[in-house]
């Protein structure tokens, strides 16, 4: 015999609370919020996102890669880490520590040379090609994402 049916409650709950931490957010910073948000240095010198005035903008050279995903800019290749480099599609931990290894034997003077690493061939270079970028100028610096100029390069 079985017991009585349960609802999934899971989803549902999960959206309400969702829901229920964004009208918090909204109401805790106030209307055009997001649009205040910007890179800047937190109490221990990291790059965070934040929306509080008077502390340092972060140089955009400086946005740590969890940063740029958020933001919607491409890693650089020539400084991202395992850890940054394993969140994109394709790219596992090993083949991320494998990415770095061969960055630090032999830099990368192209996206195109990302195919001397084990695994990684045309299908997945074509996939990251978005996702990454090498040289300069860095796509963070000439985005324009802030009206304060927190982006801009000096």
């Amino acid at each position: 015999m079985e017991g009585p049916r349960v609802p999934q409650l899971e989803r549902p709950r999960a959206a309400l609370w969702s829901g229920v931490a964004g009208l918090s957010l909204y109401l805790a910073l106030g209307p055009g919020a997001l649009d205040r948000l910007e890179p800047r240095r937190d109490a221990s010198g990291g790059c965070v996102l934040t929306a509080r005035e008077g502390e340092a903008p972060c140089a955009c050279e400086e946005l740590p890669g969890a940063l740029r995903r958020a933001l919607g800019l491409p890693l650089p290749l020539a400084r991202a880490s395992a850890e940054d480099l394993e969140r994109l599609p394709g790219i596992g931990p090993r083949r991320a520590r494998a990415i770095v290894e061969e960055r630090e034997r032999r830099p990368f003077a192209s996206l195109e040379d990302l195919r001397r690493v084990r695994g990684i061939g045309a299908a997945t270079l074509r996939a990251l090609s978005a996702q990454l970028f090498l040289g300069s100028p860095d796509p963070a610096c000439r985005s324009g994402l802030t009206r304060s100029g927190a982006l801009r390069p000096d």
